[in-house]
């Protein structure tokens, strides 16, 4: 029986009881059952524990505006299933995800047969967008790692076009390591022999990790150092909608519609991969990057999805993620720019990150927060137990009284949030992506019966 898209998410669905499973070996015996696709396109791989989305969105949408045909997988999605898997913006369709599936599928079987594992959903995953991408005669594939890279699934294009591993942090430390510098060691695992790689400034031990790996293997390292490269910065007013807009040292005036003083450095890291593309010998003008920047748009970070009151939502999940969330808060919602309004949270975390760091950087500029716990995840801290963490820290530095509630769900919380003060308010949402797109479904759900 020829597969539908139904089937298709059903096997997805059974594989996901498996977890995640890190290693390379299981993908590797999945794609030599279907002609190793990843070696034959020509990949950009990205690694880091924030801001690869960020730079995907940015690096595929210029490719596009040049006039390439660009694949490009990420994960997690936000808005639906097959995002995961798009050619110039546009979703895979589901029949068409049916029939890739299918041949996936088939060859897992083949592999388990073998006497190996069986994939996990990741990994099977991964197999078809490999195989997607080559069959649709992509120019060039834009591969975000799920985590870490040395183990990750994504992790098997044995001669890479361009590796780009952006910001370097404190995330997922059981499974990475316990040091920045065995994160590090894990994030450039993607570094193949004799290739491109193209890094954001880093801090002095994780440069030392891709230094040491870029001379292991002979590759060329690029640094991409905003600090020289950006100039003459001006903030949009994020209520209105405005870019932030700055100038480049060598490709000029940009337009930055995403969002947060940290897509200026995502940005920069971005061109530094463009450029590094041209000098290839890619036919990528200056016009090409400065236009596909100010088209790219890319949901939950500091995302604007309402203005009645002004509603905004971020995927700052983890510690280093919360730490430039905080510095865009004190950026964008000054007293002067609140006018008057107070800000208040949606938040909800996991419970395997660090929340009491990002409790620590958030909690301060806050009104008020309402907790949530991510629909269905075990990983999920209670919305009960995030606010009386929360609380605790309010107490402990002698705030006035709880300014905490937990929420039994995201509309009560979307609710409760937006009416709060008298609607005179400013919301941020953050935390899990996982949970972004439902937040915003139950903001648009509360405009329309309000």
């Amino acid at each position: 029986m020829k597969w539908n898209y139904d089937l298709a998410m059903d096997y997805i669905h059974n594989a996901e009881k498996l977890g995640s499973i890190m290693g390379v070996e299981t993908e590797r015996q999945l794609l030599s059952r279907l002609s190793e696709p990843q070696n034959k396109l020509k990949v950009i791989h990205i690694a880091g524990t924030n801001g690869k989305g960020s730079v995907l969105a940015m690096v595929s949408t210029v490719l596009t505006k040049a006039g390439f045909k660009v694949g490009r997988y990420i994960s997690p999605t936000l808005v639906t299933y097959l995002e995961r898997f798009q050619i110039n913006g546009e979703y895979i369709k589901p029949d068409e995800f049916a029939q890739i599936m299918e041949r996936v599928a088939a060859a897992s079987d083949d592999i388990q047969s073998a006497g190996f594992n069986k994939p996990t959903a990741f990994e099977l995953e991964t197999a078809a967008a490999y195989l997607y991408f080559y069959e649709q005669q992509c120019d060039f594939a834009v591969i975000e790692t799920g985590m870490g890279g040395t183990y990750d699934a994504t992790n098997v294009c044995d001669h890479p076009l361009c590796c780009v591993i952006t910001s370097i942090g404190m995330d997922h430390m059981g499974i990475l390591g316990n040091s920045l510098t065995e994160i590090a060691e894990n994030k450039a695992g993607i570094i193949m022999p004799e290739t491109n790689v193209v890094s954001t400034l880093q801090a002095p031990e994780a440069l030392k990790v891709i230094l040491d790996k870029c001379n292991e293997t002979g590759s060329r390292l690029v640094i991409s150092d905003y600090i020289k490269d950006v100039h003459s910065i001006q903030y949009g007013d994020l209520h209105e909608g405005s870019y932030t807009e700055y100038e480049h040292e060598r490709i000029g005036h940009i337009k930055l519609p995403l969002n947060g003083t940290y897509q200026i450095i995502n940005s920069c890291l971005a061109v530094s991969c463009l450029e590094t593309l041209r000098n290839m010998g890619y036919n990528i003008s200056n016009e090409d990057i400065l236009g596909g920047i100010e088209a790219t748009q890319w949901f939950g970070r500091l995302s604007r999805v309402g203005g009645t009151p002004p509603f905004f939502v971020d995927g700052a999940h983890n510690e280093p993620a919360a730490r430039v969330l905080a510095a865009s808060v004190q950026e964008y919602f000054t007293p002067e720019k609140l006018s008057g309004r107070k800000l208040v949270y949606i938040m909800g975390v996991f419970a395997d990150k660090d929340y009491n760091s990002i409790i620590k950087l958030m909690a301060p500029m806050a009104e008020h927060i309402f907790t949530i716990a991510t629909p269905d995840n075990p990983r999920a801290m209670s919305a009960d137990e995030l606010a009386l963490r929360l609380n605790e820290y309010y107490n402990t530095n002698n705030y006035d009284g709880n300014q905490a509630e937990s929420c039994i769900s995201i509309p009560e919380a979307v609710n409760k949030a937006v009416t709060y003060n008298d609607g005179n308010v400013v919301v941020l949402a953050f935390g899990s992506l996982s949970h972004l797109n439902t937040i915003r479904e139950a903001y648009e759900e509360w405009i329309k019966i309000k």
